[in-house]
């Protein structure tokens, strides 16, 4: 799934500086945004990229280390694989890919919900002069969006946009 910079910091859950810290470490870009061009991440890949970082930084250096240094560092990454396969048969993690198409979907309504605002407000308020009338519209209108997205699932929204299409 490719994704814009802000969308690839809401994945990682870090800011927009920490994405473009990343992209300078290494992190991959599909595109480099500019005034104008957005960037574009493929997610799996900077998911995993970012999961390899997180190891390394874990593990540390590895140049000039002894045997055993490389065996208790073999013991601990067992370990932690163990670990992480434990939590998943527990269900206590869900796959990258879950989320990342979970993520997807969520932003994906937030557009068309948030889209959808001009196209029902625009002829409620065509003949509308008083500005606060249309604030309060206006600010309404998003308020039942927030609402209704706060209470989100994953394909709530798939049939009501479809309807209303």
């Amino acid at each position: 799934m490719i994704v814009n910079r802000r969308e690839m910091a809401l994945l990682l859950g870090v800011s927009l500086t920490t994405v473009s810290s990343w992209v300078d470490e290494g992190m991959p870009a599909i595109a480099q945004g500019r005034k104008g061009v957005a960037w574009e991440f493929d997610a799996a890949a900077c998911i995993d990229w970012k999961c390899r970082r997180d190891v390394r930084l874990a593990v540390g250096d590895t140049e000039g280390s002894t045997l055993a240094e490389a065996e208790l560092r073999e013991l601990r990454a067992k370990a932690a694989l163990r670990e992480i396969d434990l939590a998943e048969r527990r269900a206590q993690v869900v796959p990258v890919e879950d989320t990342v198409a979970v993520v997807a979907d969520l932003a994906a309504t937030v557009r068309q919900r948030l889209r959808a605002i001009g196209s029902r407000l625009g002829p409620m308020l065509a003949g509308e002069e008083n500005p606060l009338t249309i604030q309060q519209r206006i600010e309404t209108e998003i308020d039942d969006a927030l609402t209704a997205l706060s209470q989100y699932e994953p394909g709530d929204f798939d049939d009501a946009e479809e309807a209303a299409a």
